[in-house]
């Protein structure tokens, strides 16, 4: 099985990287993927299609689309597989793939492909295995990053230190001059997703929590890492009752290779001999029950005015249930009306926050920058109609949520101690702890 070839683009269509390993398409599979991208938009395109028994797989991260191309009848989890190592892999150099990063490493990038891939064939596809091999030396671009979301990408400390929000995106294959002079320090991500369906009556119908325990090591020399979670942490098995006095129980858990769990049963630490690059040291998925408490809901209330009218009047209140020391940033709320709607009117309570009306998609868009823990948001609209049909609540659809809660996870898992140990190295490490929880899919339903 090969790949014919592999390229780079925005979501603008503006190509960055194409590497042909083979000749044998009779078209330009540029000219195909970006026509499919133009007429569904980028955020209907399928991940994998066919076109002329030609296979398209493609994974998108931060604004670009990663797209392998071939002949050959491929799994699609094979090749997404295969583009997530090679978008891994870039970030383990460049320390952040993004358009900018793609291209000030244009040719950083096409040395690693050369690696990974030979005609076509699959060669090396880990940071370890290449790095002997690759002469380019990485430009560093820093991302661009709001207040808002320098807020949320802020690394919180063990103790009382605070590392800027770029120190995490530094790559981690560095020159010679770089190796001497950097410091020694560990980043710890616990990264929470959550889908979570809401009634209208207030209760949870679907409640799914995925975590990843993501480690970035800059440490010298060869240490052990012992990571040690929460010690009420339990996992549920099969044809045994779940232990309802448990803190956090989990359902699937599932490790790293590097990880060595002779001391997970007893004391809830793992012990890491960390590869090069970034790895998700533990994987989990949480049990639905006893239920988690959602950490955002919605009350909506349709308003009747006293002279007839078609307009609609609506309240919305946002209420949030995570911790007062927290807040959630980048709030989203994509609220669905008909097409009768043709304008609105609103009433904000609160800061930083605005609401506008997407006529191309008939989607009412409530923006708020930053949320605290334990406090709740007001807003008041006027659905303007202009036929002689009357909006109400039912015609609503689902509302949908986006956020970013940062030093907060659904499940209550904490990092307990993070240790290191080498005997060769007379050093005090940096360690970095972030908590992150972030929405995969939040929906209310009127």
């Amino acid at each position: 099985m090969y790949i014919s070839e592999i390229f780079i683009t925005t979501t603008r269509g503006d190509i960055l990287i194409h590497k042909k390993y083979r000749f044998d398409l009779d078209f330009d599979p540029k000219v195909i993927f970006l026509k499919k991208l133009r007429a569904v938009g980028n955020e209907h395109l399928l991940p994998h299609f066919k076109e002329d028994d030609v296979t398209f797989c493609h994974i998108k991260r931060n604004g670009l689309f990663i797209m392998a191309v071939t002949t050959c009848n491929m799994s699609p989890i094979f090749l997404v597989e295969f583009l997530t190592r090679f978008f891994l892999i870039c970030k383990d150099f460049c320390g952040v793939v993004s358009e900018d990063a793609i291209r000030a490493n244009v040719l950083l990038i096409y040395e690693i492909l050369n690696e990974i891939l030979e005609f076509g064939y699959i060669q090396l596809a880990t940071t370890d295995k290449i790095k002997p091999y690759i002469q380019s030396d990485p430009v560093l671009v820093l991302a661009n990053r709001s207040p808002a979301e320098e807020i949320a990408s802020r690394l919180f400390g063990i103790e009382t230190r605070v590392a800027p929000s770029s120190a995490s995106s530094k790559p981690v294959v560095r020159t010679a001059v770089e190796q001497e002079n950097r410091k020694n320090e560990i980043f710890v991500d616990v990264i929470e997703k959550m889908i979570v369906v809401i009634t209208n009556d207030g209760l949870v119908s679907r409640m799914d929590v995925t975590g990843n325990i993501n480690v970035k090591s800059f440490l010298s020399g060869n240490p052990v890492i012992k990571l040690a979670v929460n010690e009420d942490l339990t996992l549920a098995e099969q044809g045994k009752p779940k232990d309802f006095n448990s803190h956090v129980t989990m359902e699937q858990c599932s490790f790293h290779q590097c990880v060595r769990k002779e001391e997970f049963n007893t004391s809830r630490c793992l012990i890491l001999n960390p590869p090069i690059g970034e790895f998700s040291a533990m994987t989990y998925r949480l049990a639905s029950d006893p239920p988690l408490k959602p950490p955002f809901r919605l009350q909506v209330q349709e308003k009747d005015f006293d002279s007839p009218s078609r307009d609609t009047c609506l309240s919305l209140q946002l209420l949030s249930h995570i911790p007062e020391n927290t807040e959630a940033v980048n709030i989203v709320l994509r609220i669905p009306v008909p097409g009768t709607v043709s304008g609105i009117s609103q009433q904000l309570i609160g800061p930083d926050q605005t609401i506008e009306l997407k006529a191309s998609n008939k989607q009412i868009v409530w923006n708020i920058k930053k949320f605290p823990g334990g406090s709740h948001l007001n807003a008041n609209l006027r659905l303007i109609s202009n036929s002689g049909v009357k909006t109400r609540l039912k015609d609503i659809g689902h509302i949908v949520m986006e956020f970013e809660a940062s030093g907060y996870t659904c499940s209550g898992i904490q990092i307990r101690y993070l240790r290191v140990f080498d005997r060769d190295q007379a050093y005090v490490p940096y360690r970095w702890i972030r908590y992150i929880t972030v929405s995969d899919s939040y929906v209310f339903k009127l």
